[in-house]
């Protein structure tokens, strides 16, 4: 299975990337007034308005500091959805474990469910 995988803290995570439409360096995100505490706000893609999602916060991680972040796009029918991910993110191939995890290098791997993630962004914390 092709993977998009990072740390967060000392946790390592993966998305399918057939759930990813596009990863990118992240640019201005603006705060939305009244917005749920996982939402950090709005951002543009490609002339598009794009909910950027805090993914650490939403998976009660802390982001590592001095990295680089990204925002990693969803694919549809999620697209007008991105999860902020304050990581060096790579991508590869690995081998499904145990349900809901993938090997990656021989390291074990938390696979995100992204729809349940946009979903619980939704809800308040």
């Amino acid at each position: 299975m092709d993977l998009l995988y990072f740390r967060l803290g000392a946790a390592p995570y993966a998305i399918p990337l057939e759930r990813v439409a596009e990863v990118a360096p992240a640019g201005p995100i603006h705060p939305v007034p009244l917005s749920p505490p996982a939402v950090l706000g709005l951002a543009e893609r490609r002339g598009r308005p794009i909910a950027v999602i805090d993914l650490p916060r939403l998976l009660d991680r802390e982001p590592a500091g001095g990295t680089v972040a990204h925002v990693v796009r969803l694919a549809s029918p999620l697209d007008g959805a991105a999860l902020w991910v304050p990581s060096e993110i790579s991508s590869g191939t690995g081998t499904p474990a145990e349900a809901g995890h993938a090997s990656i290098d021989g390291r074990d791997h938390l696979v995100l469910d992204t729809e349940a993630l946009v979903k619980r962004a939704a809800a308040p914390l």
